[in-house]
């Protein structure tokens, strides 16, 4: 009798320790997939910082080329005695 209970001790030990694995090795399967994602946004962000740090550095230095282009590119602005054509796409 001694024996059959420790048989079954030691099977009910392997099934809980076996689902002890899969559940951690899904976990950090899942984990692995989320870090992905995170390093995919970290790369675009820097991507996007560095782009931000180059446009600050152009105004910052008054680099009146870049500073005429976002004038008229953002704001619409146009210089003394230039015309603007406007055509209707249909």
């Amino acid at each position: 009798m001694d024996r059959k209970f420790i048989e079954i001790l030691f099977f009910l030990f392997g099934c809980i320790l076996f689902g002890v694995v899969i559940s951690e090795t899904l976990e950090m399967i899942n984990k692995s997939k989320i870090k992905g994602t995170i390093d995919k946004e970290i790369i675009n962000i820097r991507k996007a910082n560095d782009f931000l740090r180059k446009e600050i550095d152009l105004l910052k230095d008054k680099d009146m080329l870049y500073v005429n282009l976002l004038a008229r590119k953002k704001l619409g602005m146009i210089k003394n005695g230039e015309k603007i054509y406007r055509f209707n796409n249909k």
